[in-house]
């Protein structure tokens, strides 16, 4: 698969005469609060988010103590949401006398003590974007007290601007006449279809050109692609004293990947854009401080020539790969395959989403499908803990295969890759106390070309059987859907004549919902232990909510035919690789554990994170995976409301002792963890009292009655993830993890 790739350069561009107030010679650095803080004004609920002059304060600090000035990290700027709803008695606009008690002056000398420089918000409209009051009618009065009030940097928003290209100038005439150096920000051309910017370049120090930056990798590439198919039009026009403004910088929140933030960091060194940060930085991860505080990279943005960058190659070819991913999804709840398997979700590791189908071992010695690879990943599954947690498949995937078979017609694995053969491989893993999974295609070549059973299966069940595999995932390449009701089953059929415990695998639904048929999942759920039902997981988060959602709006379909023995799977884990932050690495280890989906990693094990192996060895987690009564959750609320609770959705799944897994998910991507409140009706839960238990530990357990409201906060694409444990009453026993209902003893002692 050809990934789409870009690749930006330093230009040669011609810099068009700037705003003359000395300021801006290089691309502005600093801080911004709206990105990672929005308009947080509650603070009594939030006193380390809402929008004042104790959060303004703790920036200032932590940027002075912690290396962001001395990198060049010198602005400090509140945005929207800091006035009063209404102007003062002599029309001047007044701060939020509650969240700064001491005054806009007060705060501004206290942000320059600590040698930076002070920024603020307005809007040129009759408002601010928030419904705050606008300059318009006020422009000279507002510059003398900003001016008053000894600001260096004015972002001057757009909502509601009636004359832009008329007020904007005005503006910064007015800014200059002060005499007080002020960094102008225009939001001018953000607002326009056809912006003039020469005229732009000489009234402002810097522009937003486009949409607001969510905190989102969507978001970013976005903003990427519209600046390099656009830069024809606008990158003549910067240079020192007037740059092109593609908005903050999302790095150090929730939404994208360290490897994801380093892009940002790059392209927009490469753009000469301004460096302004919106993240909490007095919790900033390590490993985005770094990226925030390279000096390498920092120079490349404020290279004094002051020339924006151009993207100069870009490829988006969208070629499809002969490949699919393994481990199959969903599945009817009739008769399971009589196998004694899989009686609760299957846990292990599969090289497929990590490693793909890299066959050069010169090249990439430690990547490549070889015995090395295999062997030194069940060497961690059993020293790291993963096999104590209960992750006990270690599967191949695609690609070990010679191309042609052998002159006996049997399957041949590479032999430069597997010099010591498959019955070696398995040996050593069963060594382990682990189980060795492989993988085939029904079709006559697998996904990537090599040799598949079709005409070969009793000879390869027997091949299989005989280097003591434990786990045949039977991929559906090459052959047509239409086949598949009748071929899967006779191959399940012949696995089990065998009289060796192989789990079944089998992807035959997701071939059949891609061909637009009804597949039979009672059928295949009686033959297969576990099928992938739809599209292959990729690694990104957006990849991860198609597939929630598509899971989210079939279950109806699918739900009913999971439980011991037969599980829908909707695919591997993608945690620990390069496309998801740790929240949304936590949103799919949570909904994976409400699905009863398996728990198959894909990752590199030996280079793993802390954060991302904690998540993956979650026993509270696990526990709710690998509940006996093997009922999958539902997806039971999901509303596109507007306001706190828009794009928030809730995972509820009943467990065995009469508690329920209930996962609170957002797939927002705005800057703030909003507070939303949820009824015992909108969870699906049973009316009573309850012990709540964060299962990710970020809280202390709760104590909760359904005739409130139960309230969460979630951060943008992350998840909470709560136990609710019903308090004892006279029809409870106690249980290790809460209460049981004597029913529901009975039905599991009767079912025993």
């Amino acid at each position: 698969m050809l990934i789409p790739v870009t690749i930006f350069i330093c230009g040669l561009i011609s810099p068009s005469q700037s705003l003359d107030n000395g300021l801006a010679l290089t691309p502005p650095m600093g801080w911004l609060s709206w990105l990672r803080f929005g308009c947080t004004i509650d603070c009594e609920k939030k006193p380390t988010e809402c929008i004042s002059e104790n959060l303004i304060k703790r920036t200032a600090d932590v940027m002075a103590s912690e290396g962001y000035l001395e990198a060049g990290y010198q602005y400090v700027t509140i945005d929207d949401c800091w006035p009063e709803k209404k102007r003062g008695p002599d029309g001047r606009l007044v701060p939020d006398n509650k969240r700064f008690p001491s005054g806009i002056k007060a705060l501004s000398r206290y942000v320059q003590s600590k040698g930076l420089k002070f920024g603020i918000y307005e809007d040129y409209g009759n408002y601010t974007c928030a419904g705050y009051p606008g300059v318009l009618g006020h422009e000279a009065i507002d510059v003398a007290t900003f001016a008053e009030w000894e600001v260096d940097y004015v972002k001057l928003d757009g909502c509601g601007a009636p004359d832009p290209d008329k007020g904007y100038p005005m503006f910064g005439k007015h800014l200059n006449e002060t005499g007080r150096p002020m960094l102008y920000s225009c939001s001018w051309p953000a607002y326009q279809k056809h912006p003039h910017y020469l005229a732009i370049a000489e009234s402002c120090n810097i522009w937003r050109n486009y949409a607001d930056i969510a905190n989102s990798w969507h978001s970013v590439v976005g903003i990427m692609t519209w600046f390099g198919d656009h830069q024809d039009e606008f990158a003549r026009f910067a240079g020192p004293g007037h740059f092109n403004d593609p908005d903050m910088l999302v790095i150090g929140n929730s939404g994208l990947t360290v490897d994801q933030a380093r892009v940002q960091m790059a392209v927009w060194s490469i753009l000469a854009a301004p460096l302004i940060m919106s993240a909490d930085l007095s919790t900033m991860k390590p490993e985005f401080k770094e990226i925030l505080l390279n000096r390498d990279v920092i120079a490349v943005n404020q290279d004094v020539l002051g020339k924006q960058g151009l993207r100069v190659w870009t490829s988006d070819d969208k070629k499809q790969m002969l490949v699919t991913l393994l481990f199959l999804v969903g599945v009817s709840s009739s008769l399971a395959l009589d196998n004694g398997l899989a009686l609760t979700p299957p846990m292990g590791w599969l090289t497929w989403e990590r490693f793909r189908c890299i066959t050069d071992c010169k090249k990439y010695p430690n990547e490549c499908i070889s015995e090395n690879l295999i062997k030194r990943t069940a060497d961690l599954m059993v020293n790291e803990g993963y096999l104590d947690a209960g992750y006990e498949y270690l599967g191949i995937d695609d690609c070990w295969l010679e191309k042609e078979r052998g002159p006996d017609g049997r399957m041949v694995p590479d032999k430069e890759r597997f010099p010591n053969g498959m019955k070696a491989v398995a040996d050593y893993i069963h060594s382990k106390g682990l189980k060795f999974g492989m993988y085939e295609d029904y079709g006559n070549l697998t996904c990537a070309g090599y040799p598949g059973v079709l005409g070969n299966e009793r000879l390869d069940i027997q091949t299989f059987v005989d280097w003591e595999i434990d786990y045949l995932k039977l991929d559906g390449c090459y052959i047509n859907p239409t086949a598949m009701d009748a071929g899967y089953p006779a191959f399940g059929k012949m696995l089990n004549e065998t009289g060796r415990q192989i789990l079944y695998s089998c992807s035959w639904p997701a071939y059949q919902e891609d061909a637009k048929m009804l597949p039979d999942y009672a059928s295949i759920a009686e033959h297969c232990n576990m099928w992938r039902n739809w599209d292959d997981i990729e690694d990104s988060w957006a990849s991860l909510t198609k597939i929630m959602n598509w899971f989210g709006d079939n279950q109806d379909r699918l739900a009913q035919h999971a439980g011991p023995g037969h599980w829908n799977d909707p695919d591997m884990l993608l945690i620990g690789n390069f496309g998801l932050t740790e929240d949304q690495a936590r949103v799919q280890m949570a909904v994976w554990s409400i699905l009863a989906a398996p728990l198959l990693m894909s990752v590199d094990l030996a280079t793993i994170k802390p954060e991302f192996k904690a998540i993956l060895l979650n026993k509270d987690i696990i526990a709710v995976n690998q509940d006996p009564l093997g009922k999958q959750g539902l997806r039971v609320w999901k509303k596109t409301e507007r306001g706190v609770r828009s794009r928030l959705e809730i995972w509820n799944r009943k467990l065995y002792d009469g508690t329920f897994a209930v996962a609170f998910v957002s797939q927002r991507d705005d800057g703030i963890p909003y507070a939303a409140s949820f009824t015992a009706d909108e969870m699906q839960l049973p009316k009573g009292e309850y012990q709540v238990q964060d299962l990710y530990k970020d809280e202390g357990v709760r104590q909760w009655n359904s005739e409130d409201h139960f309230e969460v906060r979630v951060n943008p694409s992350g998840v909470k993830f709560y136990k609710f444990i019903p308090r004892a009453s006279g029809d409870a026993i106690k249980s290790d993890s809460g209460f049981v209902s004597d029913a529901i003893v009975n039905v599991l002692m009767n079912n025993s």
